[in-house]
């Protein structure tokens, strides 16, 4: 049944992905829907390390794994990172330094979000 899970919600990972890299366009030559995408992947995976709603450890591990997996990925950071350094090393950097630290923030705020659902 795990790998059904993971099929399914990583589907929802990879077609969200999708729409945001339609929907959401980039600002000032930097990828956007990467970061949104990425961010959007942090809160999650803070958020459901947590398991407010006390999912099973397959439905979470699907969660983390399946969806946040496919939302997020490190290979497009890097090369949109080398794509932007092509063409200004400052971009690159702002990028780089954008994703590490917001990144780092959404899971923390993921995380704590996450103890106001807690259910007994």
């Amino acid at each position: 049944m795990k790998f059904f899970y993971l099929l399914f919600f990583g589907s929802v990972g990879l077609s969200t992905r999708y729409l945001f890299s339609l929907y959401i366009p980039k600002l000032a030559g930097l990828p956007v829907p990467t970061l949104v995408c990425n961010l959007l992947g942090c809160f999650f995976i803070g958020f459901l390390f947590k398991n407010p709603f006390h999912f099973s450890q397959d439905i979470k591990f699907a969660l983390i794994v399946g969806l946040c997996g496919c939302l997020t990925t490190f290979s497009s950071y890097i090369f949109e990172i080398m794509n932007l350094w092509s063409q200004s090393a400052q971009q690159a950097l702002i990028y780089l330094t954008l994703s590490l630290i917001m990144g780092s923030i959404m899971i923390s705020i993921g995380s704590k979000s996450a103890s106001s659902f807690l259910l007994p």
